[in-house]
This record gives structure tokens, C-alpha cells and sequence, in this order.
């Protein structure tokens, strides 16, 4: 990267602090800064645009994955009676040949569901087609 140097203009004589009565005081102005290059001015915000269009692209790409994972797809539901727990969901619906652990885990997966707590009564649950 190339050293840029800032070159003051020379400033102006200073005013004096008082005036003429009934008028404000003067303001010296500011010295103007030399030998900023066009290009150097206009890069920064480029760059800022870049950098953001990059995370937000990497952040849909993430997103987009983590929707695609796999989900069973339903096959019918049933609701939770008052005390039933997903467990005795699992093992009642399970088909012939399909152990209760893997119907268990595709439930938690097709409802959204928290495999630590305990559903509320009435819940209606999608079942996992097989």
C-alpha cells in the first residue's frame, strides 16, 4: 500500500478575535487537505459493500442448508392425551419391524419438537410416514 502524505494548505491570517460592535467574530476557515487521490476516496465504501454482500451470502448459503436437512415426511397425526408422552407415542405407532427409537427421533424431527421436555395435552403430533 502507498504512503499517502497530507499536505496543509497554508492557513490564513487570523482574524481578530473582536469586531466592530454589533457584529459576530470571524471564523477562520480550515485548511484545505491536498493529495488525496479520487480513487482513495470512493475504495472504502466499495469495500464496505463488498465485505457486506459477502457475509450476507455466506449467511443465505448457511440458512439454505440447515433447511435443507432432511425431515420424514407425515403420514397422519395423533393427539396427546393428558400424561401420554412422546415415548408411548413412538412405541404404539411404530410399525411392524421399526425400532420405537428411530420412530422417537423422526417424531422430534417432523414436529419440531424438544426431546427433553414433555409435550402438553392435547398436542397434535404428525406422525413419520415409513
Amino acid at each position: 500500500m502507498a504512503a499517502t502524505t497530507w499536505i496543509h494548505a497554508p492557513a490564513p491570517a487570523p482574524a481578530p478575535a473582536t469586531g466592530p460592535v454589533g457584529t459576530a467574530p470571524t471564523r477562520t476557515p480550515r485548511p484545505a487537505l491536498r493529495g488525496v487521490p479520487a480513487a482513495r476516496r470512493t475504495r472504502r465504501p466499495a469495500l464496505l459493500l463488498a465485505g457486506l454482500a459477502l457475509v450476507a451470502g455466506l449467511g443465505g448459503a448457511v440458512a439454505a442448508r440447515a433447511a435443507a436437512a432432511p425431515a420424514p415426511d407425515a403420514a397422519g397425526h395423533v393427539v396427546l392425551a393428558p400424561g401420554e408422552t412422546l415415548w408411548e407415542v413412538a412405541v404404539r405407532t411404530a410399525g411392524p419391524g421399526v425400532d420405537p427409537r428411530a420412530q422417537l427421533r423422526d417424531l422430534v424431527l417432523l414436529n419440531d419438537l424438544d426431546p427433553a421436555a414433555a409435550p402438553a395435552a392435547w398436542t397434535v403430533v404428525l406422525l413419520p410416514a415409513r
